[in-house]
C-alpha cells in the first residue's frame, strides 16, 4: 500500500511539473493576439476581484500591452461621471507582451511570422500569487515567500528544460509586486 501511495505521489508531482513547463513555453511562444488576451485572462482570473479587459490592446513593434480595468470602478465611473474616465493606479492592471518576428530574411523579402511572449505583470501581491503558485512555483506559499527577505529560491523559477536563458522572478518593488521574465 506505501509502495502504491508512493508511486501515485511521484506520478502527480511529475505530472503537475509537466503541466507547468507546458504552460512557461505556451506562453514564450504566443502566435496571436488573442492567444495574448487569454493569457491576461488566466492571471486576472485568479485575482480576488473581477476585471474587464480595456477595448484596445496598445500594439508597438515592441509587442502588446493588455490593459485591464477592476470591473466594480469601471461601473460606478459609468454611473457618475461617464465623461470623464479616470480611474486610480490600484484598479489598473497592466500586462506586458514582447513581440519578436521569426523566420523573417530582409534579404529575401520575407516577413517572417511575430511570435509574442509573456514578459511582465505588476499588481497587488495577494492577486499575483496564485498566478504565480499555479503555473511557476507550486510549492511556494503566501507566508514565505513574501517573508523569506534572504530567500530567492521561492521567488524565482528557471526553466532550464525549455531554454538555458529562461527564467521569471516574482518581487516586490515597494507598493506592488512584479512578475516578470529575466531572460
Amino acid at each position: 500500500m506505501k509502495k502504491l501511495l508512493l508511486i501515485l505521489i511521484t506520478f502527480l508531482s511529475v505530472n503537475s511539473f509537466a503541466q507547468d513547463q507546458s504552460y512557461i513555453e505556451k506562453i514564450r511562444n504566443l502566435q496571436s493576439k488573442e492567444e495574448t488576451i487569454k493569457i491576461g485572462w488566466d492571471i486576472v482570473s485568479l485575482m480576488r476581484e473581477k476585471f474587464v479587459l480595456k477595448n484596445n490592446p496598445e500594439e508597438s513593434e515592441k509587442g502588446i500591452t493588455l490593459i485591464f480595468l477592476k470591473a466594480n470602478t469601471v461601473d460606478s465611473l459609468r454611473k457618475h461621471n461617464p465623461e470623464k474616465m479616470e480611474f486610480p493606479p490600484e484598479d489598473v492592471i497592466k500586462i506586458f507582451f514582447t513581440k519578436e518576428v521569426k523566420g523573417g530574411n530582409v534579404y529575401l523579402e520575407t516577413k517572417g511570422t511575430p511570435y509574442y511572449s509573456f514578459y511582465g505583470v505588476s499588481y497587488k501581491y495577494l492577486d499575483l500569487f496564485p498566478f504565480w503558485q499555479k503555473y511557476f512555483r507550486s510549492d511556494a506559499s503566501v507566508e514565505s515567500t513574501v517573508n523569506e527577505a534572504e530567500n530567492f529560491e521561492e521567488r524565482e523559477y528557471r526553466c532550464k528544460e525549455i531554454d538555458d536563458f529562461c527564467g521569471y522572478r516574482f518581487e516586490s518593488n515597494k507598493s506592488y509586486w512584479d512578475l516578470k521574465r529575466i531572460h
